[in-house]
């Protein structure tokens, strides 16, 4: 694999013995005709049959590039991340490859090649393809179609998102930090010995053993993550290059969105999600943030009118997520709960929503605003559409909908044994 990336990067640069140039340009008259009844398949989303022509059309113009590309672009996506999916990564590997040896720094063979170095976790490397790409179709002027600037500029932000994770609210505990007086704690996998010191209990486990000594050392923790604050501004750019190419990518505008709310920058936050609403109006996400950003701007009514009309927008068993206070109770609450029928559910989470609003100074039900800014909240941070999971049915998402917004958090033990 890394052999033949480097062939792939030296092609790129006129190596000499490699041509730097396609030995054959793409030209529409040289298209065979199974190559225009396989573009077609795909415009009706036929994928299965698409392959087969496409098989067909390298075979008998071995030399046609954009076959080749259309090829490598299908298997990739059809191989996925999966292990067991390797030597369909290996086959559209192939069919990039001859791609590029035919169409030379064509940026949507690039960006294909690149997608694929993603989904073989070669991030390095596909963040260099990727970015050559862009600066390809800078530097010729070529016109990428903005479906696929879009997509160039969201995997890059992808990419660099990777590596923001690993840094975000990254923190170094500084030893003199470390020990805590949790001697009044009982832990039945304690050493007694070491139990007075507080150093029987991993640094993680202290947030829950003694979370008033563990909040007060919290304050002395050394920010990590400001080192990697230029990956976090290209990652946030690139999100908002792919939302300007294609204003209806929801799927860069979500991922902005969640930065964006991370840092607390709720005015372009709020913008965004308004452009959003206004641009894919059948889906109810957009919709969901927008009501979000009001919320935690303080705009009561309009996040209640928002959330109104995002839930109109819900299937009928997420409105029920909505409705359903199970997670805010106790457990004998939430086995009541659960053997009312729907209307008395309805009166008792109205009951509990108006028993819980703080000082009812607004016209709008602030506990349950919070309610439902806690599922969208969950929904934006924790939602994986790929794999069909809904923010708030994922582990974290369930803790950030019983808690709300942690006051202070972060990763640590960086260099701690």
């Amino acid at each position: 694999m890394r052999v033949k990336l480097t062939i792939f990067l030296m092609v790129a640069a006129g190596s000499p013995g490699l041509p730097g140039a396609p030995i054959a340009q793409a030209d529409a008259a040289q298209a065979p005709q199974t190559y225009q009844e396989a573009v077609e398949r795909l415009t009706e989303g036929d994928t299965a049959r698409a392959l087969q022509l496409l098989q067909r059309a390298t075979d008998e113009a071995p030399d046609f590039g954009p076959a080749h590309l259309r090829l490598g672009a299908i298997l990739s996506a059809a191989a996925g991340e999966l292990e067991s999916e390797h030597d369909l990564r290996r086959e559209a590997e192939e069919s990039l490859l001859r791609a590029f040896y035919l169409m030379g720094e064509d940026p949507e063979v690039m960006l294909e090649y690149g997608l694929l170095l993603r989904r073989q976790r070669i991030l390095t490397d596909a963040k260099r393809v990727l970015e050559r790409a862009w600066k390809a179709a800078e530097r010729e002027g070529a016109e990428m179609p903005p479906a696929e600037r879009a997509r160039l500029h969201y995997l890059l932000g992808l990419i660099y998102e990777t590596w923001w994770e690993d840094w975000q609210d990254l923190v170094n505990v500084p030893r003199t930090a470390e020990p805590l007086d949790c001697s009044a704690i009982q832990h039945p996998e304690a050493d007694p010995e070491s139990a007075a010191t507080g150093r029987a209990y991993p640094h993680w486990d202290r947030a829950v053993l003694c979370p008033l000594q563990w909040w007060n050392q919290s304050e002395h923790v050394v920010r990590l993550a400001d080192l990697k604050s230029d990956e976090r501004d290209r990652m946030v750019q690139h999100f908002r290059l792919a939302l300007e190419a294609d204003p209806t990518h929801v799927d860069a505008a979500v991922r902005l969105l969640g930065h964006l709310a991370d840092a607390d920058a709720w005015t372009e936050y709020i913008r965004i999600a308004r452009q959003l609403a206004l641009q894919v109006p059948k889906d109810p996400r957009p919709l969901l943030f927008l009501a979000l950003g009001l919320h935690e701007q303080g705009y009561g009514s309009a996040a209640d009118s928002t959330f109104d009309r995002a839930l109109t927008l819900l299937a009928a068993d997420e409105r029920r997520v909505f409705a359903d206070i199970s997670p805010l109770l106790k457990a004998q609450g939430r086995e009541l709960f659960a053997s009312l029928d729907s209307a008395g559910r309805e009166a008792a989470a109205n009951a509990f929503f108006a028993s819980t609003d703080p000082l009812f100074l607004t016209e709008a039900a602030e506990r349950r605003l919070e309610h439902y800014a806690r599922l969208a909240w969950a929904e934006l941070k924790y939602s994986d559409p790929n794999r069909g999971v809904r923010g708030w049915d994922s582990e974290r998402g369930r803790v950030w909908v019983r808690y709300g917004r942690p006051l202070r958090w972060y990763q640590c033990c960086y260099g701690s044994a």
